[in-house]
């Protein structure tokens, strides 16, 4: 469906010159602000169609890949990350990798991240396509439709045909031309990318029916040593489709073959195409690549929370290691000046309960009998469970949490008032937690500091 149908040019269609000399005023002085100003204008208008935001954003998570380039600080980093076999090695040479290949099971960006922020390497999105029946990636160059892609192939063309054999670099142009410099820059910044490409597909095109382990290792060394000439270059570089396809929704086509359209060419046309352009590459584009971003992060995140808490969990949901008696023998890999805390001491004679005995001689040994007030951060209540000093948990209750704060006032609420009830409830669990104490007399309180109140109930159970 297009979405605008331009009118054909005639000779009485007026030059974009003469409609923007009909708008200056005293805020738009001169022709080119008042086209600058359109042109901006009509470029967030395109971008904030619902349509149009619908389908870039689908071409464009579908086709969008992550690439990370090593930095001078970097290159240190990365030697020694590839000499000590670290994980986040992956992240330091990372090219054209799908937004789909980055497992919801890895912590591969938040690596990628980490580094970005110590400056070690730099992040760059592109758009990269896979022809059907090909193993090698196409390129996007984005913004741009056919008729500059071959303009861009000659460039490229041209600027490898100087390159030194020897050293395989391309000197500097010698006149300084804004122009010429501009198209050395582009060619120096895009070839480097372009190797990048064609050398990955030519890895996996080698290791793919690859088994052997040396083989493998031998075929990646193959392939990064592959000289990549301009012509597969130019071969690697392709039109933006996302454009391509707005061009023909918004600027005035004929038919070329039965599915296939041209732009018809014309100064109003070429002016739609850098509204076109300043919309996808200003607008849309940078702010895909932001939500790519997040949503990649919180992946990453989420896996690694998940990992962590299944790593916190399995050690904390086991029993502690316990000694099968308090008179067990002394292991012989402690040390011998340690062997005075495993008996019970000539003064302690006189103690005759056997019970008592064993309970100096575990307490001596280290074994002590623990209680543990653990309050539950969104509820009013508190878990309270006392362990012996072998590591058996002998009692637990659930109290609410400020039981310490209760006290013998007298409410003036009636007797069936919510409040009332409540005091007299904590009450109890006070008495509970007070008989609790003298009953198994703990060696240890335990209180976690998970909230405000912590300090203050630790006070509270101490006087």
């Amino acid at each position: 469906e297009r979405l605008f149908t331009p009118e054909a040019d005639t000779e009485d269609t007026p030059t974009i010159k003469e409609v923007c000399e009909e708008h200056r005023n005293e805020s738009f002085r001169t022709v080119d602000a008042v086209q600058e100003a359109v042109t901006l204008y009509l470029a967030k208008l395109i971008a904030c169609e619902p349509r149009i935001r619908q389908y870039v954003r689908e071409k464009f998570m579908e086709m969008c890949a992550v690439s990370t380039f090593v930095t001078e600080t970097g290159k240190t980093v990365a030697v020694d990350a590839a000499h000590t076999f670290k994980r986040s090695y992956r992240a330091f040479h990372i090219t054209n990798r799908p937004l789909a290949n980055f497992e919801k099971d890895d912590e591969l960006f938040l690596d990628v991240l980490n580094l970005q922020r110590k400056g070690f390497v730099t992040v760059e999105y592109s758009l990269v396509t896979w022809p059907e029946g090909s193993t090698k990636q196409k390129y996007i160059l984005m913004g741009l439709d056919e008729e500059e892609l071959v303009r861009q192939r000659q460039k490229m063309a041209e600027h490898m045909k100087q390159m030194d054999e020897e050293t395989r670099m391309v000197p500097p142009p010698e006149s300084n031309s804004k122009e010429d410099l501009a198209k050395w820059n582009w060619c120096a910044q895009m070839r480097p990318r372009l190797e990048a490409i064609s050398k990955s597909s030519e890895i996996v095109w080698r290791m793919q029916n690859e088994t052997n382990a040396r083989k493998k290792a031998e075929s990646l060394f193959a392939g990064a040593k592959v000289r990549v000439t301009h012509d597969e270059m130019n071969k690697i570089m392709d039109s933006d489709p996302i454009f391509s396809h707005l061009t023909e929704m918004y600027c005035r086509v004929e038919q070329k073959t039965a599915t296939e359209v041209f732009i018809v060419p014309g100064p109003w046309q070429s002016l739609r195409k850098q509204i076109l352009l300043r919309a996808l590459r200003d607008d849309l584009y940078p702010k895909l690549w932001a939500e790519a971003q997040t949503d990649l992060a919180r992946r990453a995140e989420d896996y690694v929370c998940r990992t962590c808490a299944a790593s916190l969990e399995s050690m904390v949901d086991r029993q502690p290691w316990k000694p099968s008696s308090a008179k067990k023998e002394i292991d012989e890999q402690i040390d011998v000046e340690d062997v005075k805390a495993w008996k019970v001491d000539d003064e302690d004679a006189d103690i005759f309960d056997p019970d008592a005995k064993d309970d100096k001689a575990a307490r001596m040994r280290g074994y002590i009998s623990v209680m543990v007030i653990v309050p539950e951060v969104q509820d009013d209540y508190s878990m309270v469970a006392y362990v012996n000093q072998y590591g058996d948990p002998q009692d637990m209750r659930k109290l609410f949490s400020k039981f310490a704060d209760a006290n013998n006032k007298v409410l003036s609420a009636p007797p069936g008032n919510v409040s009332h009830l409540r005091q007299d409830k904590m009450r109890e669990h006070r008495q509970i937690f007070k008989k609790m104490l003298r009953t198994y007399e703990p060696a240890l309180v335990l209180l976690p500091i998970v909230m405000p109140d912590t300090s203050r109930l630790k006070q509270k159970i101490q006087t």
